[in-house]
């Protein structure tokens, strides 16, 4: 009854009374759990209940409200923190209540404030730990971005939103642990890149892909920052082992037909790549493992076997043309002179009626797009034209073909 008043009261009066019983009310709950810690007296089936009433009422239009319960909200965060039982109940009570408010659908200041408090949540699981602890088993900040990876693999967007809210202000403080960094960052970004593609059907209007991609460029500088201890090989790192495991993932995520997900893939390829041992620039990376596994290596990324496995619908179409290529493909490498010139021209006409037949779908031809804009990229980065043999235009335009079979 109280926390009903408190919320939809509306005579002032009543409110701003039911708001001064309600805290003074959890404030003896917190003084009575803390000084004696019997089952008896702890108050979590309670704080279920009252925790998301608090989180509202610090950001009610009422002056009153918001002055008793954003700082009362704060101070609980600081106080339940301290827990030492991995998933202690009433911390968790208060937690759940904080990430059901940062994907809430109506109220934006609502997910603002919510983020702002799981970042205070950070902050102060942090203190209460020490650096042995932190090492060993953080048990808040596994809690925490658990509940964070649940709301990035949301279908509801708006959840998928709150997440990346509540990512551009933990980072403020996860950067400055570097322990902590050190677990958790290539965990974060996979789970990031996976929620950029969820964005992918969003209402571009919603800001979604936008607040997710803002994520990826902080969590980057990240990256760059403690790249020489990510370079070294750790088993127990969350996510992958080490920088080069994780800039070979970046690679393969260029595959993509996710158009934001794909973009912001090759801008992270080509920042990281470089900081990998041994490793100049993007382009260089790309040479390297060309030369060490073959181009069967660069096929396997973008024409994986469920790609090359075409409808039949298609097949009989299209037969022709990809014998034809296979075909060119071998003669040019017995041919000089004229006769490889008409080679080219033969791969480029049978390229272009596979466009022909596809139609003019604007996703199609992004896909082209993109993937040839990446290898002009990568070969812009060395002072040789020629980087690679098996990125040549023709390539990938057949790879990226193979693809818009499937997908468009």
């Amino acid at each position: 009854m109280v926390v009903e008043l408190a919320e939809t009261a509306r005579e002032r009066q009543t409110k701003v009374a039911a708001c001064e019983l309600l805290h003074s009310l959890v404030l003896y709950m917190v003084g009575s759990s803390a000084s004696i810690r019997s089952r008896e007296m702890q108050f979590y089936r309670i704080y279920q209940h009252v925790f998301p009433s608090l989180i509202r009422l610090a950001c009610d239009v009422e002056l009153v409200a918001r002055q008793l319960f954003e700082p009362l909200v704060f101070q609980l965060i600081h106080w339940f923190t301290k827990n030492a039982q991995y998933e202690n109940e009433e911390t968790m009570n208060l937690l759940d209540a904080i990430v059901d408010a940062v994907g809430n659908h109506s109220n934006g200041g609502l997910r603002d404030f919510a983020a702002k408090c799981l970042s205070e949540f950070l902050k102060w699981s942090l203190k209460h730990s020490t650096q042995q602890q932190q090492e060993k088993n953080p048990i808040n900040v596994k809690s925490l971005f658990k509940r964070l990876y649940s709301l990035a693999h949301h279908p509801d967007p708006y959840k998928r939103l709150g997440c990346a809210l509540t990512f551009n202000q933990v980072y403020r403080v996860f950067r400055e642990e570097e322990v902590i960094v050190d677990q958790f960052i290539f965990e974060m970004m996979l789970n990031i890149m996976f929620s950029l593609r969820l964005c992918h059907h969003d209402d571009p209007s919603m800001g979604t892909a936008d607040s997710v991609a803002l994520v990826i460029k902080n969590l980057t500088r990240i990256v760059v920052k403690y790249r020489e201890r990510l370079a070294r090989d750790n088993k127990n790192r969350r996510g992958k082992r080490s920088l080069a495991e994780f800039v070979e993932w970046v690679f393969q995520e260029t595959r993509r037909v996710e158009d934001r997900c794909r973009a912001e893939a090759m801008e992270l390829f080509i920042k990281l790549a470089p900081l990998v041992p041994g490793t100049k620039s993007a382009a260089a990376w790309v040479q390297r493992q060309t030369k060490d596994n073959n181009a069967s290596w660069l096929l396997s990324i973008y024409e994986p076997e469920n790609y090359l496995a075409l409808p039949s619908t298609t097949l009989s179409d299209d037969q022709d043309d990809d014998n034809d290529i296979s075909i060119s493909s071998t003669s040019s490498s017995s041919t000089k002179g004229r006769k490889a010139t008409k080679t080219t021209t033969d791969a480029s006409s049978s390229t272009s009626s596979k466009i022909t037949a596809i139609g003019t779908s604007p996703k199609a031809f992004s896909f082209i797009e993109d993937l040839i804009t990446f290898y002009a990229r990568l070969r812009s980065l060395t002072d040789s034209y020629r980087v690679c043999p098996s990125l040549s235009l023709s390539l990938s335009l057949s790879l990226s073909l193979s693809l818009l079979f499937v997908h468009h």
